[in-house]
């Protein structure tokens, strides 16, 4: 039972893939061995056995059909292991530094995506509330075609246990599962590291300071590495020494125990995507504001902390993403960041207001914007006149819960994601919300003032998610009109309204099933309750 498990698993739900490997296991006896032995040999047998030549013949032919960039696009999930979801952005920003994509049009490389899933040879792990896909992945035997073209064309060499032997002709490394550094041994023959520009390290649970040993060889060796990704890994430190990889155009340190980024950084004038995302980096060096070519700037810390602004961020004018960032110091400068697609900006003063709302209206490709004021700043944002028209979330926090919602943002006609908190939200809001944001998938409010929340029929026609986290006192009715909220999926409510009685909360049926059960929210209700008095 779990070899069949296992078969169904690895056919993922394609129909041609179910019935070749059908086929297959029909010629053998019902014995564990025998199944088990075709299990592990799927790989080799995919292009010799004749049950499964026709489905080795239909991925080829999907294959070759494929464009020179979308083939090397889709050879590139040979780097990673089988069942493996990964970020869509970052497959991007590596597609970008292989250069199968120019870092000019990265909206190519969406569409570069959208196509291979469109093709069903990429499937969709993770799409988020408002319908984007976060995550892809390759079912498995399109996985153990792409590793066998991936040995034929050279494309890439991956590690997965011991041994292991440096091939001299690798351009692309990737090691994972099952590797321990203390049994790894890499050349330093220059003539053999020649080649390699592109490293990649996954599921590596070694121990930091094996780790750290290892990293530095590493970059005492490869000297024209164009991509380094590090992501998820227990890398304690950065050397020096990452000042000579001058060709460097991607750097992920992503979710590391990174605690400090060297000023040889400054080397690297090629550097387009530095991600340190969910790291202990709370300070970059100022030599980093010399990296003109850089794009991709995500330095948001482990305890969602923003990292400060010094003087010279204005020399970054190829920045297309700038996220967490401190601006509590340093705003005017932003203005400076013409080509901002998404901008996360945290700690503004209620005085930069103004220059935070000069510096948004030059940013016109902007797509995705985060601004927090500082504790219990007033956030001035009335003088932006002229927003960008492409804005599709926009997350505000104004620090006052009397402060009115700004009227530019019922102008975002393309939004599909809003999320306010401090602003005075009441049913006259929520009534421009729901008839001049048409696109809104997604809505999040932090405080609602007023006697009555009504939601009437015409409003919201696509918003899956409505999360409403508090109410005032005069609250005394919550209406939601038959035929509205088509789409809904997720709703949520203060904890105590939803056993009030049933004619101050009416809600259709559709709606009222996403409610949880008047019994499950006393329960939670008391153990917050026991929680609260432990403390």
């Amino acid at each position: 039972m779990k070899l069949s498990e296992g078969f169904t698993k690895k056919c993922d739900g394609v129909p041609l893939a179910i019935v070749a490997i059908a086929s297959l296991l029909s010629t053998k006896k019902e014995r564990v061995s025998e199944w088990k032995a075709v299990y592990n040999s799927l790989q080799s047998k995919l292009a010799s056995d004749s049950h499964l030549k026709g489905y080795y013949q239909a991925l080829s032919e999907s294959y070759q059909d494929l464009s020179y960039h979308l083939k090397s696009c889709l050879l590139y999930f040979g780097l990673f292991p089988e069942q493996y979801a990964i970020n869509c952005v970052r497959l991007v920003n590596l597609w970008i530094a292989e250069g199968f994509v120019d870092q000019s049009q990265r909206a190519v490389g969406e569409e570069y995506l959208a196509e291979l899933i469109a093709r069903s040879l990429v499937k969709v792990a993770y799409v988020n509330t408002y319908g984007r896909v976060r995550k892809c992945r390759v079912h498995d035997l399109m996985h153990d075609l792409i590793v066998k073209k991936c040995e034929e064309l050279n494309f890439c060499q991956v590690k997965k246990g011991n041994p292991f032997c440096f091939d001299k002709w690798s351009r692309r490394l990737s090691i994972g599962t099952n590797v321990v550094f203390a049994d790894l041994r890499i050349s330093a023959d220059r003539n053999q590291c020649s080649l390699l520009r592109s490293f990649l390290l996954y599921d590596i649970i070694d121990e930091e300071e094996m780790i750290n040993t290892f990293v530095n060889s590493l970059f005492s060796n490869f000297k024209l590495l164009v991509t380094l990704d590090f992501e998820n890994i227990r890398l304690g430190h950065l050397p020096e020494t990452i000042g000579n990889f001058v060709h460097l155009k991607y750097l992920n340190l992503r979710r590391t125990n990174i605690e400090s980024i060297p000023k040889s950084i400054g080397k690297l004038r090629n550097l387009e995507t530095l991600d340190l995302k969910w790291t202990n980096v709370s300070d970059l060096p100022v030599e980093i504001y010399s990296l003109t070519k850089l794009c991709y700037l995500n330095v948001r810390t482990k305890v969602w902390e923003g990292v400060k602004l010094k003087r010279g961020i204005a020399n970054l004018t190829a920045l297309q993403k700038l996220a967490l960032v401190d601006a509590s110091d340093n705003v005017g400068e932003l203005k400076n960041l013409k080509q901002l697609r998404s901008l996360k900006i945290k700690n503004v003063v209620g005085k930069d207001g103004m220059w935070l709302c000069n510096a948004i209206e030059s940013m016109t490709n902007l797509c995705s914007l985060t601004i927090s004021a500082k504790n219990n700043e007033i956030l001035e944002l009335e003088s932006l006149t002229s927003p960008p028209l492409h804005l599709e979330r926009l997350y505000l926090s104004a620090g006052s819960l009397e402060k009115k919602v700004p009227d530019w943002i019922f102008r975002l006609k393309n939004l599909i994601r809003l999320e306010l908190g401090g602003f005075k939200f009441t049913q006259d809001e929520l009534c421009l919300v729901g008839c001049y944001l048409p696109e809104l998938m997604r809505l999040y409010v932090r405080q609602f003032e007023g006697d009555e929340l009504n939601i009437q029929k015409e409003w919201f026609r696509k918003l899956r998610s409505f999360t409403l986290m508090d109410v005032g006192s005069t609250l005394k009715a919550i209406r939601i009109d038959a035929g509205s909220l088509p789409c809904l999926q997720y709703f949520s409510l203060p904890l105590w309204l939803w056993h009030l009685n049933p004619k101050v909360v009416q809600v259709p049926g559709h709606v009222r099933k996403l409610m949880p059960k008047k019994g499950q929210v006393l329960r939670n209700y008391a153990k917050t309750k026991r929680e609260k008095q432990k403390l």
